[in-house]
């Protein structure tokens, strides 16, 4: 059986206990440990400073001049003679863009430059001049082609 005095005193210590759980200091401890903290606050920014301006940028630098073309009327190369292997001898100015071919009889043609796989290669009035470094083969007038070598070139 329970005593009077084990009631009381149970009664009194849950009066105790639950006078407790009301909102006093306590709870707002326990309320305050279990709220979530508040986020923190930003630092101030410190003052960003001013970005200089860009240099602007350099004007392009022009472009180089191309070479000088050949003066057309300046020769190159010659008078070069020739020796073809029959002992016939002829004379050859270059110029830019052809050759100036002076045969033993006198007579002289103005032959422009023609494309040619290898070498050099002139053509003018039944007159053909191939060369190729010292060496070339001259065609006149249908006769049969002549192998001809540098022997003499004018400084």
């Amino acid at each position: 059986m329970i005593r009077p005095a084990h009631l009381a005193i149970s009664l009194f210590l849950g009066v105790l206990v639950l006078g407790g759980c009301g909102r006093d200091g306590s709870e707002a401890d326990r309320d305050a440990a279990t709220a979530p903290e508040p986020a923190p606050q930003p630092a101030p920014e410190a003052p960003q400073p001013v970005p200089e301006p860009e240099p602007e940028p350099a004007a392009p630098e022009p472009e180089p001049a191309p070479p000088p073309q050949p003066d057309p009327d300046t020769p190159v190369a010659g008078p070069v003679t020739y020796e073809c292997q029959n002992g016939f001898h002829f004379h050859v100015t270059y110029f830019p863009d052809r050759a100036s071919v002076k045969l033993s009889n006198s007579r002289t043609v103005e032959a422009p430059q023609v494309r040619s796989a290898d070498g050099a290669h002139y053509e003018a009035e039944g007159v053909s001049w191939w060369n190729k470094g010292n060496a070339g083969t001259l065609e006149q007038d249908a006769q049969p082609s002549l192998d001809c070598v540098e022997i003499a070139r004018a400084r």
